[in-house]
């Protein structure tokens, strides 16, 4: 598990020195865009755009808030097609593979496992926003309790700033 999160810091610190060399994403603003998304998770958002048509994302939040349970995850995103690129929205639909970890406050239960997201961005060309939805498979690979449901299909939807 310790691993885990070395890793992932790790992969934080170099997509954010990436984003500070390399060309912005394609809509309005820079490389780094924070937010907020809600449904599952509920969290703060963070994205790191090392080129056009990748990007990093990190959310910090709960699960759900009638659990109260503290999650994080850390996604590479990729395009694989634009719906639209207009004058003034792109809409790009992408897929990434990354990992989560959720710690059940109640019990003191941390769960760690794999995410897959499919989503599509809404990027802004005039105004340096990004509105997004996504669904994304979690699978639960390690915990420290019996894992009663190993697969889960959850979606969340927000914005974000960029800078």
């Amino acid at each position: 598990m310790q691993r885990w999160i070395r890793n992932s810091i790790g992969g934080i610190i170099l997509a954010l020195a990436a984003a500070g060399t390399a060309q912005a994403h394609e809509g309005a603003g820079g490389n780094l865009a924070v937010g907020v998304g809600v449904g599952v998770p509920t969290a703060l958002s963070l994205e790191v755009a090392p080129t056009p048509f990748t990007a990093f994302e990190l959310a910090l939040g709960v699960r759900t808030f009638d659990t109260d349970d503290l999650y994080a995850h850390l996604v590479f995103k990729g395009d694989i097609v634009r719906l639209v690129r207009g004058p003034d929205v792109i809409v790009p639909v992408y897929v990434g593979a990354g990992g989560f970890i959720r710690n059940h406050r109640a019990s003191d239960i941390t769960d760690a496992g794999a995410r897959v997201p499919l989503g599509v961005n809404f990027d802004f060309t005039r105004v340096p926003l990004q509105i997004f939805a996504e669904l994304a498979l979690e699978a639960t690979f390690v915990s420290d309790a019996p894992i009663d449901h190993p697969l889960a299909l959850v979606g969340m939807a927000g914005a974000r700033v960029w800078f």
